[in-house]
């Protein structure tokens, strides 16, 4: 997952960091 982060957080902060941060 490191080498992908599109996979979790959608683009590093686009959304997929609100979906594990809200």
């Amino acid at each position: 997952e490191e080498h992908h982060p599109r996979r979790r957080d959608g683009d590093a902060g686009a959304g997929g960091l609100q979906m594990r941060a809200p």
